[in-house]
């Protein structure tokens, strides 16, 4: 049985691709937050379990998704999206016990100076 983060990332990638519930571009979208995770681990010098998912972890990778990796709300909510849904994938298969991350929020998108002005310039 799978028993580290990643190993169980790994195996929630492969059960999908074994059962065809995913095209390419899905897989190598997990892939690509799989390697962010492991340069959050890497960078905030925090080993990624799933005991640690939880609210201080949010804010951690909120700030490291933001700050370090300058990441868009738009980024930032779709890989949010993806992690819940490996997270809830990790829950049902007893991987997981946790439900913490059931509370994470994505942020609500904030218009940029140049999109009102184009707003205005429409009405």
């Amino acid at each position: 049985m799978a028993s580290s983060f990643f190993e169980v990332y790994d195996k929630f990638i492969d059960e999908k691709i074994k059962l065809k519930e995913w095209k390419k571009s899905t897989v190598k979208r997990y892939k690509k937050i799989k390697n962010l995770l492991i340069e959050f681990e890497e960078v905030n010098n925090h080993k990624l379990t799933f005991g640690k998912v939880n609210q201080k972890f949010f804010i951690k990778f909120n700030d490291f998704c933001y700050e370090y990796k300058n990441h868009y709300t738009s980024t930032f909510s779709r890989n949010l999206g993806l992690f819940k849904t490996l997270m809830l994938w990790s829950l049902s298969n007893g991987f997981a016990f946790n439900d913490a991350f059931r509370s994470f929020k994505k942020p609500q998108r904030v218009l940029t100076r140049e999109e009102v002005l184009s707003l205005n310039q429409i009405l």
